[in-house]
C-alpha cells in the first residue's frame, strides 16, 4: 500500500519487493543500488526451520530435488514447499506452513525512483542488483514512453525466463513481476 511517501507491505511467502534507489552523494547517472523491502519466507531461515520441524514437518530434498522442501514426513509425502509461509495450502498448516505476513514500512524520499515486485521465479537466478540494473536501464531506454513501466517489467520477466532456460533445464517456475516508477518528472529530468 503506497500513501504519500509511505510505503507498507504486508509479505508472506518467497515474492519479494526490492526498491531501486540513488546512492547518497552519486551523481544522477549512476547505477541504482537495490533495496530489498520485504522478508522472503523460505527454508534458508533457521527460525522459519524450526517453526516447521517443531510442527513436524520435515525438511529436506527428495529423490529427483536439488533443494530442500517441506514434507509431511520422511517419505517426502505432502507439498514439496520451499516457502514457509504461503496463502492457501491449508493441508501444509498442521507442519508449520503459515500464511502470517510480516510488515514493512518504508518512507519514500526522492532517492528511491522505482519498486520491483516479483515472484521467486525471477529471483531464482536475477539477483536484486541485476534486477534493478535490468529495470534501470529498461526506463532509461524508454524514459518518454507513456508505458515504461510496464516495458520494464516485461523486460525484466523475458531476462529472468532466459536464465530460467540456461540455468533451470528448461523447467520455469512463476515468473512475473511488476514495477512501479516513483516521481515520473525526476526521471525524466535526469535521464533526457
Amino acid at each position: 500500500m503506497l500513501v504519500g511517501d509511505d510505503l507498507w507491505v504486508a509479505s508472506t511467502g518467497d515474492a519479494k519487493i526490492v526498491l531501486g534507489q540513488v546512492k547518497e552523494g552519486d551523481p544522477p547517472k549512476c547505477a541504482l543500488q537495490a533495496v530489498q523491502v520485504t522478508v522472503e519466507h523460505k527454508i534458508t531461515d533457521a527460525t522459519e526451520i524450526q517453526r516447521i520441524e517443531e510442527a513436524g514437518g520435515v525438511v529436506e530434498p527428495a529423490p529427483g530435488y536439488a533443494c530442500d522442501r517441506i514434507w509431511f514426513d520422511e517419505s517426502f509425502s505432502g507439498p514439496g514447499l520451499q516457502p514457509t509461509r504461503t496463502l492457501g495450502d491449508h493441508a501444509a498448516k498442521k507442519i508449520g506452513v503459515i500464511a502470517t505476513p510480516d510488515v514493512s514500512h518504508v518512507k519514500l524520499t526522492a532517492s528511491d525512483k522505482f519498486i520491483i515486485l516479483a515472484s521467486d521465479g525471477v529471483w531464482e537466478y536475477v539477483s536484486n542488483r541485476q534486477a534493478v540494473r535490468f529495470v534501470e536501464a529498461s526506463l532509461r531506454l524508454n524514459v518518454n514512453e507513456p508505458l515504461r513501466a510496464e516495458m520494464a517489467a516485461k523486460y525484466l520477466v523475458n531476462i529472468a525466463t532466459k536464465y530460467w532456460i540456461n540455468e533451470g533445464g528448461g523447467y520455469q517456475d512463476d515468473i512475473s513481476a511488476t514495477v512501479v516508477v516513483l516521481d515520473p518528472p525526476v526521471w525524466k529530468k535526469k535521464y533526457e
